[in-house]
């Protein structure tokens, strides 16, 4: 329990330092660009390759795989290039309350 409080302790103290650090938005915003290119680049190899999968062979376990693969795609999208998105504007692209 002991070393589980020195790392939160620690965690803190580098987060702190980070959000002092004038260069900070700078990189974040670096990051979370590298994330969008990242997640198009990934979304695109699945679905080509789901696609190719899915095409060659037309039954109920390739189905299976589509959805799944869907599924994995999906999440990929939103956590590399929605949220990567919102981190970067502050917003969705639909968001209505947007500037």
């Amino acid at each position: 329990m002991k070393k589980i409080n020195e790392l939160f302790e620690r965690l803190k103290m580098v987060l702190n330092k980070e959000q002092e650090n004038p260069f900070y938005e700078e990189r974040d915003e670096w990051v979370v660009s590298l994330e969008v290119k990242v997640g198009f680049f990934l979304a695109f190899l699945c679905i080509f390759f789901m696609g190719a999968v899915f095409l060659s062979e037309l039954n109920w376990n390739n189905l299976f795989k589509f959805v799944s693969i869907s599924f994995f795609i999906a999440c990929i999208f939103y956590f590399f290039v929605l949220d990567g998105y919102k981190k970067r504007y502050g917003y969705f692209p639909w968001d209505k309350r947007a500037p």
